[in-house]
């Protein structure tokens, strides 16, 4: 049998589902068990819309572990205590997976979708939406597993480029807005 570390490795959606629970585990540390319940519930929600989507459209039986992501994505950019929110942007992030393509590939990130959806639904029909972010609470966390998921993927110029611009960015507004120096760093580090 093949060591569980090695597969985890050299399979770029197991080890970004691996740091997505390792997220989701610290994210219900840090705001408590309604934070830990939204990932469950966004987790859950996607894994059985995905599931079931994939069994009766193709047979599948495989375990979806890019719904699962998606699922988890999603739990972390809506303020905790947002379960039905959650569930439904989930929901949605997986039939885009399924059913909005071109050539056979999904035209937009299936998390980002469903997301987007709520928030013009909340417009449209008065629900009340709040997008924080958690993860923006532990930025560091967020480096570290960024930075491990990038290296595996191989893709550093992308975001190496963003960052660098949105550092360069935002260390120009801090200077235009007369930020005394000693504060530019934590400004940039808030900011990022």
């Amino acid at each position: 049998m093949d060591n569980p570390l090695r597969i985890i490795w050299y399979n770029v959606r197991n080890l970004m589902f691996l740091c997505m629970l390792i997220f989701a585990g610290v994210l219900g540390y840090k705001f408590g068990l309604s934070s830990l319940l939204q990932s469950i519930i966004g987790f859950s929600a996607a894994v059985i819309a995905d599931f079931a989507l994939s069994y009766f459209r193709y047979g599948s039986k495989e375990f979806p572990v890019n719904g699962a992501i998606s699922g988890l994505i999603v739990a972390t950019l809506f303020s905790a205590g947002s379960y039905a929110v959650v569930a439904v942007a989930a929901t949605l992030a997986i039939l885009s997976k399924h059913y909005i393509k071109y050539q056979g590939r999904h035209i937009f990130n299936p998390a980002n979708f469903g997301i987007a959806l709520i928030g013009i639904a909340s417009f449209l029909v008065s629900i009340n939406v709040s997008v924080t972010w958690q993860a923006a609470f532990v930025p560091g966390l967020l480096i570290v597993l960024g930075f491990i998921v990038l290296y595996r993927l191989k893709r550093w110029e992308i975001h190496l480029t963003y960052f660098l611009t949105l550092a360069i960015l935002l260390l120009a507004q801090g200077l235009y807005n007369g930020l005394p120096q000693d504060r530019l760093l934590e400004f940039l580090y808030k900011g990022l």
